[in-house]
């Protein structure tokens, strides 16, 4: 009963100091994966909204010099002509947060009352919006930019909105990648530590302990010495075997009581 209890203690200190480790490791690196890409992916659908949004705002300051109904006009046409309506909807608004046109036309609902709207307008320059449509409840993206009359009065905003959903599931499927490669190395470090555990410790364990019978004066017969280098000689060949298995890398270590 001592005997399987200590080799019960040498299994689960070397899962804990050695396999707890790598698995903890394995982890964040899953999780700082799917952290870093999603950090990416973000980074570029704002800064791409933001950029085509000020282009967007550029191009309609010719249209800003015209009368509020010739500017209203131009905003309506613009709308129905936009060519990406199928990934990007396109809407004006004006000053007091109304929806003056959408490339949705009619089915463009009521005005959105998303917090960068008012951003743009009280500090005149681009804002953005991540989170949950307040009107639907889908998580977008929305890039508002500002647009500024001749005097520096801000007329309406210009904004950009976009459905999250194609990046969470892009997002999604590297987790699970991620996860699933991780898994595989962690499941490959439990088989090679298993291995370990029988080819290197059981022997060990079985040499320390009919050493002390015969330093105890207890097993002092040719044939217990005969089975210590039986035993030692067992494990020296599974360091052989270990050793060929981890190719040019090296496993040293030293024995209780052997140089």
């Amino acid at each position: 009963m001592k005997k399987k209890k200590r080799l019960s203690g040498i299994e689960r200190r070397w899962f804990v100091n050695n396999v707890g480790v790598i698995m903890l490791l394995v982890l964040a690196c899953v999780l700082g994966v799917v952290l870093s890409m999603a950090a990416y992916y973000d980074t570029n659908l704002r800064s791409g909204l933001e950029n085509r949004a000020n282009t967007t705002t550029d191009f309609f300051s010719n249209y800003i010099g015209q009368s509020y109904n010739e500017y209203y006009q131009s905003c309506i046409k613009f709308a129905k002509t936009f060519e990406d309506k199928d990934r990007l909807e396109l809407q004006f608004i004006s000053a007091n947060g109304k929806l003056v046109a959408s490339s949705y036309g009619k089915f463009a609902g009521r005005s959105p009352s998303t917090p960068e709207i008012q951003q743009a307008i009280d500090s005149q320059q681009t804002r953005h919006y991540k989170g949950r449509n307040p009107l639907t409840g889908e998580r977008i993206l929305a890039v508002s930019s500002p647009m500024i009359y001749t005097n520096g009065e801000v007329i309406g905003v210009l904004r950009y909105v976009t459905s999250l959903r194609n990046a969470d599931l892009q997002i999604l499927m590297i987790a699970l990648i991620a996860v699933t490669i991780g898994l595989l190395f962690i499941g490959s470090i439990f088989f090679l530590s298993s291995f370990f555990i029988k080819s290197i410790l059981v022997p060990v364990s079985q040499i320390n302990a009919t050493a002390k019978r015969i330093a105890a004066g207890s097993g002092t017969t040719v044939q217990d010495v005969n089975q210590l280098i039986r035993q030692f000689d067992q494990a020296k060949q599974m360091m052989k075997q270990v050793t060929q298995m981890k190719g040019k890398g090296r496993m040293r270590m030293r024995f209780p009581g052997m140089r």
